[in-house]
């Protein structure tokens, strides 16, 4: 047993700043780990919606950033305005990210219409679409002549911190359960504890 708490006191003193660290950089910005959809403009232009921001993207390099939300949203372009909804409200905003109108949806029905629609975008010469494997993300276009192109793909440091949150939650949690198993038990036993 002292063998198990002394792996298990390592473990949080090597994972949990590492935990901290990609919490704190995903909630303030730094890092993006949830990706809710992205669409394309008639220039070319890729807008990827990221937990709390929708960011434009010309040739993979970053343009700007031109909605910030602490709510989540779903999005696509359409005769080239940029329709956003979130559970409660629908957005009708300019490519920069200007309101033009805004009407409420109680019943979300805008945002679960955008929802299924956010991993695959159709231009007049190319399909577009959104992988996410083991949480990596990346939008590839399919052109009508049969070409594949990657037009986006996560930052690899993204990738990692996001890959490191959930493999030390599980981790974690299995700590925790051998913990429950194992030891509560003998601390029952010794009466330790008192029913």
């Amino acid at each position: 047993m002292k063998r198990f708490i002394r792996r298990a006191f390592m473990f949080l003193l090597i994972a949990g700043p590492i935990w901290f660290i990609a919490i704190v950089c995903s909630q303030i910005g730094i890092i993006t780990i949830a990706y809710v959809g992205f669409a394309l403009d008639d220039s070319g232009l890729v807008y990827v919606g990221k937990e709390g921001k929708l960011d434009v993207y010309d040739q993979k390099k970053y343009i700007r950033t031109i909605y910030k939300t602490t709510r989540g949203y779903r999005f696509t372009i359409q005769e080239e305005k940029i329709l956003l909804a979130t559970a409660r409200s629908n957005y009708e905003m300019d490519l920069l990210g200007n309101i033009v109108k805004k009407t409420e949806d109680r019943n979300a029905k805008e945002y679960r219409k955008l929802y299924k629609q956010r991993n695959i975008f159709i231009t007049d010469n190319a399909r577009y679409e959104a992988t996410n494997i083991l949480g990596f993300f990346k939008i590839t276009k399919f052109g009508n002549d049969g070409s594949k192109e990657t037009v986006y793909q996560m930052r690899i440091i993204d990738f990692l911190l996001g890959t490191a949150i959930y493999v030390i939650a599980i981790i974690a949690v299995i700590l925790f359960i051998i913990w429950l198993t194992k030891w509560w038990p003998i601390v029952h036993r010794k009466g330790i504890i008192k029913r």
